[in-house]
């Protein structure tokens, strides 16, 4: 079976960048077929992976006709061309039928992401847009992929004629994710929040309004907290205008590996995202969750993970993203865990041949009718 992988955007995303790079070196690990990732961009390829699209065609419509161009032509030599899903296109209207092996790979709930994302009337376009032109695109699909069986469900409801749709939960090479020094500090319960960018959906003003409710209590368990990204000026101004937030959280900025490594070998727990309702989302496929694990250190976070089972003695879930702080260091803290023994049990979750392996039997099940 050949299997092409196409993604087409203005701006790859590191997180998206590193994943991508991640497929091409498991490929060649893949039994039953040949795959093969492609990616196009706006900006400068990166003499590898990444190809810069051509000049003129660098604009949301234009950027959208080649990409069609790239469909046509790639539909031709494979059995199943991916796509990952191109939001609020037109173009699908004219082009979506001549394609009969796409398979379009989605990351979220594109029609509530077009209204966060998007500003005003804007968003509401494109949101309007994406749930026309999007319905008319996956009803001429042979099947779906998606991050999380929600968000494959929700596309699902969204074509009614295709398959169940399969799941393509975001997976590291862990042999490239060394385990973290273990410099935890008794006098301290420590924790990692890292995203490039805080914003709404990663939980950091729920968060803080947890702290303040119980805020003596978290003071009295010398709680640390270390923001690895980038604050907002409004999220930046309201911790250092708090004696007690400032005495809990520790903001670091943006850090290079090697800096974030040093910050996070102290933490005890990590936490993932906590406030994904935003999103419409209650499950997610995140590349930090699985990198944090593969590092030893545990996650704490609001959301379940599409390829983390139940109960999972290193993943916790707090459904609402509200989170006990006296519970999480009874888990978590006095060293009662090692490196070793968190790494090893994430082992058989986390890995990228495995996610593409389960993409290989699900178009199996599709070519066998």
């Amino acid at each position: 079976m050949k299997i092409i992988h196409l993604t087409v955007v203005r701006h790859l995303p590191g997180g998206i960048k590193k994943q991508l790079y991640c497929e091409r070196d498991a490929s060649k690990s893949l039994s039953g077929a040949e795959w093969k990732t492609m990616v196009w961009q706006d900006e400068e390829g990166d003499g590898g992976l990444v190809n810069q699209i051509p000049f003129f065609f660098r604009h949301i419509f234009l950027r959208n006709i080649f990409a069609w161009f790239l469909i046509l032509k790639l539909s031709r030599r494979c059995d199943y061309l991916l796509v990952r899903h191109i939001p609020f296109d037109p173009l699908s209207f004219l082009f979506s039928m001549f394609v009969s092996n796409r398979v379009t790979v989605h990351h979220t709930k594109e029609i509530e992401e077009m209204r966060i994302v998007g500003e005003g009337w804007k968003g509401g376009c494109a949101s309007a847009l994406e749930s026309i032109a999007g319905k008319f695109l996956l009803r001429r699909n042979v099947g779906i992929l998606a991050v999380t069986d929600e968000i494959g469900q929700y596309e699902q409801a969204r074509a009614r004629n295709l398959p169940e749709p399969g799941v393509y939960a975001n997976g590291i090479d862990v042999e490239s994710v060394d385990m973290l020094d273990d410099a935890r500090q008794e006098d301290s319960f420590n924790v990692a929040f890292i995203c490039t960018s805080f914003s709404s959906w990663h939980g950091l003003e729920k968060l803080i309004e947890t702290i303040l409710l119980d805020q003596s209590a978290v003071v009295a368990s010398r709680v640390r907290i270390h923001l690895i990204g980038e604050l907002s000026a409004n999220q930046s101004e309201r911790i250092k205008a708090s004696q007690v937030l400032s005495q809990i959280f520790v903001c670091h900025g943006l850090l290079a590996a090697e800096g974030y490594r040093k910050v996070m070998s102290i933490c005890d727990v990590g936490l993932g995202s906590l406030a994904l309702e935003l999103k419409g989302l209650s499950e997610a496929s995140t590349l930090k969750v699985r990198e944090m694990l593969a590092m030893g250190l545990p996650v704490v976070s609001g959301h379940k993970d599409s390829s983390i089972p139940d109960g999972f003695s290193y993943y916790r879930i707090y459904p609402n993203g509200v989170l006990d702080f006296s519970e999480i260091i009874r888990l978590f803290g006095e060293g009662g865990y090692s490196r070793e023994e968190v790494r090893s049990a994430s082992l058989p979750f986390i890995g990228k041949v495995d996610q593409m392996q389960s993409v290989v039997s699900y178009l199996s099940r599709i070519k066998s009718g």
